[in-house]
């Protein structure tokens, strides 16, 4: 029976696919922001000042929830 070899992203390929992910969450809460902007105002991430407790906790759950959901799907498989 073959050996089954585990084969890990390096450094790099990992920061490159994490700032990937980071600008498409980003992008994502961009559009729902734009969605929701007409009936409730969610200050920008960069906007500290005017942070709402609800705005800044929808954002990172929304960050924990994706990355727990990516981290059950596997990546490429090497045979």
């Amino acid at each position: 029976m073959p050996e089954k070899t585990l084969y890990l992203g390096t450094w790099g390929i990992r920061f490159w696919a994490w700032l990937i992910d980071f600008i498409l969450v980003i992008l994502f809460l961009n559009i729902v922001r734009g969605i929701f902007e007409p009936f409730w105002r969610l200050p920008l991430l960069w906007d500290f000042r005017n942070w709402e407790f609800f705005a800044l906790w929808f954002e990172t759950f929304f960050f924990f929830a994706y990355w727990t959901v990516m981290e059950g799907f596997p990546g490429p498989v090497h045979r």
